[in-house]
C-alpha cells in the first residue's frame, strides 16, 4: 500500500512499528473516530476532525482507480468535515474566556478552505490530514495496520510533513507516540473483551437455526488443522 505523498521528494517522513494487543476492527474504528481524542489522548488537535450541527461530517465510498493511490484497494471510505474547533470552541464560549475565541476567531478566518480528512483503504492503509481546495496537505498522519491473531495488530505509522528540513529522528518519533499508544491500548484493551464477546453473541444467535459450519465442526473435533485449531482456542482465551 502507498501514500502518494511519501514518494514524493518535497515531504519527509519517520517510521513507527509497534504491535498492539488490541483487535484490527477495534483499532481501525478507533483510528477513524475523532471524538475519543480530546478525553482519551487531552488533544484540541482532534477537534478539528469532529463535527457539529453546523459543521457536519460528510462520508463516502468510491472506487480506487488510481494505482499510484492505492494498487491494492477496491476502494476508499472518506470522511471530511471543516477544519475548525467545534467542542472546545463551545467550552470556551460558555467559560467567557475572551483570548481563547479570539485565538479560535482568527484560526478559523486564516484557514477557512482547510478540511479534516480521514480516509480508509481496506485492508490496511488509513490517512487523516488537513487538506486546502486543491487538495494539497502540508502534514500526514499515515497508518498501516496487520492483524496478526485474535486481539493483536501490528500497527505501522508515519508522520509525513512538507517543508521539514529533515525527518523526525526515529527515536524521538517514538518518545512521543508511545505514551499516545499507552492511552490507545489502556482504553481498547479493557473494552476489547466485552465487545468482542457481544459480537461473537450476537453472531451466534443470528445464525442459531443455520447448519454448522463445517470448519468450526472440523475445529470442534480436531480434524481440522493445527491452524484453524489454534484460532479457535485464541478466541476462546478472550472471554
Amino acid at each position: 500500500p502507498r501514500v502518494p505523498e511519501m514518494d514524493d521528494d518535497r515531504y519527509k517522513w519517520s517510521p513507527a512499528v509497534r504491535d498492539l494487543p488490541i483487535d484490527y476492527s477495534l483499532l481501525v474504528e478507533n483510528i477513524l473516530d475523532p471524538d475519543h481524542g480530546l478525553f482519551a489522548h487531552q488533544l484540541p488537535a482532534f477537534d478539528l476532525y469532529s463535527a457539529s450541527p453546523d459543521a457536519p461530517q460528510r462520508v463516502t465510498v468510491r472506487a480506487v482507480e488510481d494505482e499510484a493511490e492505492d494498487e491494492a484497494a477496491a476502494f476508499a471510505i472518506e470522511s471530511r468535515v471543516a477544519a475548525w474547533a467545534k467542542l472546545t470552541r463551545r467550552q470556551a464560549e460558555s467559560a467567557g474566556s475572551t483570548a481563547v475565541r479570539t485565538a479560535y476567531a482568527a484560526a478559523s478566518a486564516d484557514t477557512p478552505q482547510l478540511e479534516a480528512s480521514s480516509t480508509f483503504r481496506p485492508p490496511a492503509v488509513i490517512v487523516s490530514c488537513r487538506r486546502d481546495g486543491a487538495g494539497a496537505s502540508s502534514f500526514l498522519t499515515c497508518f498501516f495496520l496487520s492483524p496478526t491473531g485474535v486481539g493483536r495488530t501490528r500497527f505501522m505509522a508515519a508522520g509525513v510533513g512538507r517543508g521539514l528540513p529533515v525527518a523526525l529522528p526515529r527515536w524521538l518519533q517514538h518518545v512521543g507516540l508511545n505514551n499516545f499508544l499507552d492511552q490507545d491500548t489502556f482504553l481498547l484493551a479493557t473494552q476489547q473483551p466485552h465487545v468482542l464477546r457481544a459480537e461473537l453473541e450476537r453472531r451466534h444467535s443470528s445464525s442459531s437455526t443455520a447448519p454448522s459450519s463445517p470448519c468450526s465442526a472440523a475445529a470442534e473435533d480436531g480434524t481440522a488443522p493445527p491452524a484453524a485449531r489454534e484460532q479457535l482456542s485464541l478466541r476462546r482465551a478472550l472471554y
